[in-house]
């Protein structure tokens, strides 16, 4: 009898060794997982500025999604996270000032003179996403490897919960929500 390796279980009679797959941005494995399942994935480019709160007042304390601005905001210490846009730019990532403009006019609107943007720090991301924008669970091809996949614009906000539907799916349990939708296509 060979002895057990790392991460190795026993479970119902079966031995085996799970892998799960985070990926995030990572061009050249996105593609490769959207060949492997044979499913939709694509990485979309967003943007994001970190924006310093000048007056504490003013500026939200709680994260929240404008959709008819197409931003979300998120407070993070003494400063204000904003995301927003989406382009098709393959794999991408570089970024002007005026691709901003869009996220600091809808915030200047919603929480006039609570931000310094002349200290903004700004990056262009990617997000790996489906059609549907709606995130893929399972397996694919092998059994033992798992994918939590196409989070998109959403990655940040989902990841506690995509990461314990994972989990759950990885231990045999049930997950809380059901999965009608969200599972790896297989074709």
């Amino acid at each position: 009898r060979r002895p057990a390796r790392a991460g190795a279980r026993r479970r119902a009679g079966r031995h085996g060794v799970g892998v799960t797959l985070v990926t995030g941005e990572q061009a050249s494995v996105v593609g490769k997982i959207a060949h492997e399942l044979r499913s939709p994935l694509t990485s979309v480019k967003g943007f994001s500025a970190t924006v310093p709160v000048v007056r504490p007042q003013a500026a939200p304390r709680h994260a929240a999604i404008d959709e008819s601005r197409r931003i979300a905001f998120s407070p993070m210490g003494g400063e204000l996270r904003i995301t927003g846009g989406a382009e098709f730019a393959g794999y991408e990532k570089t970024h002007e000032p005026q691709d901003f403009a869009p996220l600091y006019d809808a915030v200047k609107q919603l929480f006039p003179g609570a931000l310094d943007y002349a200290r903004a720090r700004v990056r262009a991301c990617l997000r790996p996403m489906t059609p549907e924008t709606t995130p893929r669970f399972g397996t694919g091809r092998y059994q033992n490897l798992w994918f939590n996949i196409g989070l998109g614009h959403m990655g940040f906000t989902m990841a506690a919960g995509a990461g314990r539907i994972t989990a759950d799916l990885v231990s045999g349990r049930t997950p809380a929500i059901d999965l009608e939708g969200l599972r790896i296509r297989r074709h």
